[in-house]
């Protein structure tokens, strides 16, 4: 699991810095594995070979959308869904944190290395030795803290315009 603080600015040029959680489970890698017909790492390495930024951006917004979650109970649950994850794609710390991983190949592979569970990382490693105990213990984890990410969001000041209706409106629209 990855605690990443995000400074951002919402929509109401606001600035916040908030502790987001990402987590993807063996479950989640396996299913990945299954759908690209090889594990998530080796498919993030071809994308990244073939050059194709389109494809990297994309997959780089589906590992943080399928990461995202809330932590709940005391960070005993980790919730994720498609609408948890509509919600965080409509901030600005989404924004932020995407920003963040396509202009710094660094950061985007440390953000990757930290969602895979380490266990996942020890099975590879022993994957042709015989375990010598059988613990079944389960093992403690911890939160990785990686750097804050801090990434203004455009706002784009637009000169008053004439609607479908013609009625001349202004920008950003009046709070009434």
């Amino acid at each position: 699991m990855i605690k990443q603080t995000i400074t951002y600015t919402d929509y109401l040029d606001e600035e916040h810095t908030e502790d987001f959680y990402f987590n993807i489970s063996k479950k989640d890698l396996a299913k990945m594995a299954i759908i690209e017909e090889a594990a998530p790492e080796d498919s993030i390495q071809k994308i990244i070979a073939s050059g194709d930024p389109r494809r990297l951006m994309d997959a780089f917004e589906d590992l943080i959308l399928k990461a995202y979650g809330i932590r709940m109970n005391g960070g005993r649950e980790f919730h994720q869904s498609s609408e948890i994850s509509a919600r965080f794609k409509g901030t600005g710390a989404y924004d932020s944190l995407f920003l963040k991983m396509v202009t710094d190949a660094d950061f985007a592979l440390q953000f990757y290395n930290g969602l895979v569970p380490a266990s996942v990382n020890e099975q590879k490693a022993n994957a042709f030795q015989r375990p010598q105990t059988q613990d079944h213990q389960p093992k403690q984890t911890k939160d990785v803290e990686l750097p804050a990410v801090s990434a203004p969001i455009p706002v784009y000041d637009r000169p008053p315009h004439e609607n479908n209706a013609g009625v001349v409106e202004e920008w950003p629209p009046s709070q009434a």
